[in-house]
């Protein structure tokens, strides 16, 4: 195998992946929004209790282990998830 040729110093590359983090994070939670809406001013339906009921348990079971690892963007990430899921799931439950 060969030297690696990357010029990008390790610090760069930490700040990169840093931001593409939470980059992806935003665009993740954020296509939540567009259904939400939509679901709220009656042009969408909602999605089935138990989709939203499963991915919240597991959004639930990814933040306990994002607290104990202490990953702050997941830990953010995972409770932007749950919110919208809880007000998804709570739009299912009164409808």
């Amino acid at each position: 195998m060969g030297a690696s040729t990357s010029t990008a110093t390790p610090a760069v590359t930490g700040r990169a992946s840093g931001l593409a983090g939470w980059i992806g994070m935003v665009m993740l939670q954020g296509s939540t929004l567009p259904t939400l809406y939509d679901a709220l001013t009656g042009v969408a339906y909602l999605p089935p209790l138990s989709l939203t009921a499963l991915t919240w348990a597991g959004l639930s079971l990814y933040l306990w282990n994002a607290i104990a690892q202490r990953n702050v963007l997941y830990m953010v990430g995972n409770t932007i998830g749950l919110t919208l899921n809880s007000i998804v799931m709570g739009l299912i439950l009164i409808s």
